[in-house]
């Protein structure tokens, strides 16, 4: 909430939620759980840059896209575990995801 209202004021989540609203935090799917029940037959993706994030989508059963940017440090490790997690896709910067949806 404090990025966004920092850096993207026009931009809203509906719903959006966070670690502090939910019992059991990343991996575990609660977050993802809510927001389906909160928007039934809603289609969902996550977009993330851990495999945190996609365990949660994948556990959740939501399509997972995964972000590592290319000169990443531990990129091929990403890669492996984001393809073990399932990933629909993996972009290098966020800004590539409106043309891959």
């Amino acid at each position: 909430d404090i990025t966004l209202k920092r850096f993207a004021p026009g931009i809203v989540f509906d719903p959006m939620l966070c670690a502090e609203h939910v019992e059991k935090a990343k991996p575990a799917p609660d977050g993802l759980v809510e927001i389906q029940r909160r928007k039934p037959g809603a289609k969902l993706w996550y977009v993330g840059d851990t495999v945190d994030d996609a365990r949660s989508a994948r556990a959740a059963g939501v399509p997972f896209i995964g972000i590592v940017a290319k000169h990443h440090s531990t990129r091929p490790e990403i890669l492996r575990l984001f393809d073990e997690e399932k990933a629909i896709a993996v972009v290098e910067n966020v800004n590539e995801i409106e043309e891959l949806l």
